[in-house]
């Protein structure tokens, strides 16, 4: 329990940066009798709004001849994306004894409760669907057309890490028409679409004139997260035809790996998806996308 016993009592929050905190405390007073006297205890609560890096009192003292138990905090960091250390401190007559401290990241919450003291509650993060999530048809295209996204971000927080990675497998087809070298894009950013920056450019082998079917997988895997990200790709084709239609290459098959450049993980709202462009008069037909993500932290 906390109890403050004299009216020059009272918990405080020592917030380091100027995050969005709301603070909620619950408690019972008790008449100071000897014994304490629960007949007539009342019980109260106290709710503190926090936006500045300062010291806040979120359990104000209580009145002469009170004994102020303190139930239960709950200290919430509310901030989009920005985190903030939080410090409880007893202050006893302006001498302070340091109680708990955490980091909270945007969306964690900090709590207290009698008999069990304090935690740290993650932040509650929508849930990703992994595995077999299919889109519509793909009709025939040939430029640079987004396939799907997976959103990497929820409440701020990010679900990245090192060793993670992303997997994307299609089926296509291609009529006669196209000899263009395809490319493949790994895209980052908040959009959802081709508009999102290349993180990775993939570049297969020229096609040819013929009409030909076969199965592209692509795998995007975060060698480093953070502010100085690196994707590294792999795209695989295999095919029908030995030596024309999808890929002149002379087995059927072609692996291209790229190691893409540097680049800020980190933006609230970053959505990983792929682009493909089969070339001008490519027109590739695609009938689903099937996307897996592993590693990711939830």
């Amino acid at each position: 329990m906390l109890l403050l016993n004299t009216t020059t009592d009272k918990i405080q929050v020592i917030t380091s940066a100027a995050a969005t905190l709301d603070v909620n405390a619950s408690f019972i007073d008790i008449t100071n009798a000897d014994p304490p006297a629960m007949k007539g205890s009342t019980s109260g609560r106290q709710n503190t709004a926090i936006t500045t890096a300062t010291t806040t009192d979120i359990v104000a003292a209580p009145a002469a001849s009170t004994v102020r138990n303190v139930k239960a905090l709950n200290i919430r960091n509310k901030h989009a994306s920005l985190e903030t250390d939080v410090t409880v401190q007893f202050n006893q007559s302006s001498t302070l004894f340091e109680l708990f401290k955490e980091t909270l990241a945007a969306g964690e919450e900090l709590q207290f409760v009698e008999g069990v003291g304090f935690f740290k509650v993650a932040a509650a993060m929508t849930e990703l669907t992994t595995g077999a999530a299919t889109t519509a048809q793909i009709a025939a295209h040939s430029a640079d057309t987004y396939y799907i996204g997976i959103p990497v971000t929820s409440n701020g927080i990010t679900r990245l890490q090192a060793g993670c990675y992303f997997d994307w497998t299609f089926g296509v087809t291609k009529a006669a028409a196209g000899t263009a070298a395809p490319t493949i894009n790994i895209r980052f950013g908040t959009a959802g679409s081709v508009s999102d920056t290349s993180r990775c450019l993939m570049t297969l082998a020229a096609q040819t004139a013929a009409a030909d079917s076969g199965v592209i997988q692509v795998q995007g895997t975060f060698r480093v997260v953070g502010a100085s990200a690196v994707i590294v790709g792999r795209a695989s084709l295999w095919h029908q035809l030995a030596t024309t239609g999808l890929n002149v290459t002379t087995t059927g098959y072609q692996l291209v790996q790229t190691v893409g450049g540097a680049f800020d993980s980190t933006p609230v709202g970053s959505i990983l998806g792929l682009s493909v462009n089969p070339g001008t008069a490519g027109a590739w037909v695609v009938e689903s996308v099937d996307v897996d993500a592993v590693g990711l932290v939830f």
